[in-house]
Protein backbone atom coordinates (compact mmCIF):
# COMPACT_ATOMS: atom_id res chain seq x y z
CA UNK A 1 0.00 0.00 0.00
CA UNK A 2 1.31 3.46 -0.96
CA UNK A 3 0.12 6.76 1.31
CA UNK A 4 -0.67 9.58 -0.54
CA UNK A 5 -1.43 13.24 0.39
CA UNK A 6 -5.08 13.46 -0.80
CA UNK A 7 -5.14 16.99 -0.80
CA UNK A 8 -2.11 17.04 -3.05
CA UNK A 9 -4.05 14.90 -5.28
CA UNK A 10 -6.87 16.64 -5.01
CA UNK A 11 -5.26 19.97 -6.69
CA UNK A 12 -3.89 18.29 -9.08
CA UNK A 13 -7.17 16.96 -10.40
CA UNK A 14 -8.86 20.22 -9.95
CA UNK A 15 -5.95 21.60 -12.57
CA UNK A 16 -6.64 19.10 -15.16
CA UNK A 17 -8.09 19.77 -18.85
CA UNK A 18 -12.24 19.00 -17.87
CA UNK A 19 -12.46 17.30 -20.88
CA UNK A 20 -11.60 13.71 -20.30
CA UNK A 21 -11.48 10.21 -22.72
CA UNK A 22 -14.75 8.91 -22.03
CA UNK A 23 -12.69 5.41 -21.91
CA UNK A 24 -11.66 6.55 -18.74
CA UNK A 25 -13.12 7.22 -15.23
CA UNK A 26 -15.69 9.84 -15.14
CA UNK A 27 -14.03 12.76 -13.58
CA UNK A 28 -16.93 13.10 -10.76
CA UNK A 29 -16.16 9.69 -10.03
CA UNK A 30 -12.14 10.24 -9.48
CA UNK A 31 -13.34 13.02 -7.27
CA UNK A 32 -15.88 11.23 -5.19
CA UNK A 33 -13.41 8.01 -4.93
CA UNK A 34 -10.50 10.56 -3.51
CA UNK A 35 -12.62 12.46 -1.43
CA UNK A 36 -13.28 9.11 0.58
CA UNK A 37 -9.57 8.35 0.96
CA UNK A 38 -7.71 8.78 4.18
CA UNK A 39 -5.31 11.63 3.99
CA UNK A 40 -1.32 10.54 5.04
CA UNK A 41 -2.28 12.46 8.78
CA UNK A 42 -5.46 13.21 10.31
CA UNK A 43 -6.18 16.96 10.70
CA UNK A 44 -4.13 18.29 13.65
CA UNK A 45 -7.06 20.63 15.25
CA UNK A 46 -7.74 22.32 18.25
CA UNK A 47 -10.44 23.01 19.67
CA UNK A 48 -11.61 25.88 22.07
CA UNK A 49 -13.92 24.20 24.51
CA UNK A 50 -16.37 27.72 24.61
CA UNK A 51 -16.90 25.99 20.68
CA UNK A 52 -17.11 22.34 21.74
CA UNK A 53 -17.16 19.71 24.20
CA UNK A 54 -15.93 16.25 23.66
CA UNK A 55 -17.67 13.42 24.01
CA UNK A 56 -18.10 12.53 27.69
CA UNK A 57 -15.30 10.16 29.07
CA UNK A 58 -13.58 10.18 25.36
CA UNK A 59 -9.71 10.55 26.30
CA UNK A 60 -8.08 13.84 24.38
CA UNK A 61 -5.52 16.46 24.94
CA UNK A 62 -6.09 19.16 26.72
CA UNK A 63 -4.48 22.30 27.46
CA UNK A 64 -4.92 23.70 30.92
CA UNK A 65 -4.31 26.27 33.75
CA UNK A 66 -4.54 26.43 37.47
CA UNK A 67 -3.62 24.43 41.02
CA UNK A 68 -3.84 20.83 40.88
CA UNK A 69 -1.95 20.60 44.05
CA UNK A 70 -1.38 23.84 46.68
CA UNK A 71 2.20 24.05 45.71
CA UNK A 72 1.81 23.14 42.08
CA UNK A 73 1.01 25.32 39.62
CA UNK A 74 0.72 24.74 35.96
CA UNK A 75 -0.36 27.57 32.89
CA UNK A 76 -1.36 26.47 29.78
CA UNK A 77 -0.24 22.92 30.27
CA UNK A 78 -0.54 19.72 27.89
CA UNK A 79 -2.32 17.29 29.70
CA UNK A 80 -4.35 14.23 29.04
CA UNK A 81 -7.76 14.45 30.18
CA UNK A 82 -11.93 13.39 30.08
CA UNK A 83 -14.82 15.41 30.62
CA UNK A 84 -17.99 14.77 31.74
CA UNK A 85 -21.46 16.44 33.33
CA UNK A 86 -21.46 15.02 36.36
CA UNK A 87 -17.48 15.62 37.80
CA UNK A 88 -16.08 18.42 35.01
CA UNK A 89 -12.95 17.61 33.83
CA UNK A 90 -11.20 15.14 35.15
CA UNK A 91 -7.11 15.25 34.04
CA UNK A 92 -5.23 12.08 33.67
CA UNK A 93 -2.35 13.01 36.07
CA UNK A 94 -4.18 15.01 38.87
CA UNK A 95 -7.00 12.64 39.39
CA UNK A 96 -8.30 14.85 42.61
CA UNK A 97 -7.76 18.14 40.67
CA UNK A 98 -11.25 20.65 41.08
CA UNK A 99 -11.35 23.25 38.95
CA UNK A 100 -8.89 22.50 35.70
CA UNK A 101 -9.12 25.46 33.56
CA UNK A 102 -9.22 23.97 30.13
CA UNK A 103 -9.40 25.69 27.11
CA UNK A 104 -8.59 23.69 24.44
CA UNK A 105 -8.50 20.05 23.38
CA UNK A 106 -7.80 17.76 20.87
CA UNK A 107 -8.92 14.52 19.65
CA UNK A 108 -6.41 11.52 20.04
CA UNK A 109 -5.20 10.11 17.12
CA UNK A 110 -6.07 6.12 16.50
CA UNK A 111 -3.35 3.75 17.68
CA UNK A 112 -1.24 2.09 15.34
CA UNK A 113 -2.28 -1.01 13.64
CA UNK A 114 -1.19 -4.10 16.03
CA UNK A 115 -0.31 -6.33 12.91
CA UNK A 116 3.04 -7.09 11.80
CA UNK A 117 4.66 -5.41 8.93
CA UNK A 118 4.14 -7.62 5.45
CA UNK A 119 6.75 -9.91 5.24
CA UNK A 120 7.22 -10.36 8.77
CA UNK A 121 5.53 -13.19 10.30
CA UNK A 122 3.85 -12.57 13.68
CA UNK A 123 6.06 -14.13 16.62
Amino acid sequence: MRMIDADELKNQIRHMPRTINPDLVQYSIVQAIIADMPTLTPPNEWVSVEQAMPPEHEPVLCIVSGKPKPNIMLEDAYQLGSWNKADGWIIDEWLDWEGANVTWLMKLPAPPDRRPPEGEEDT
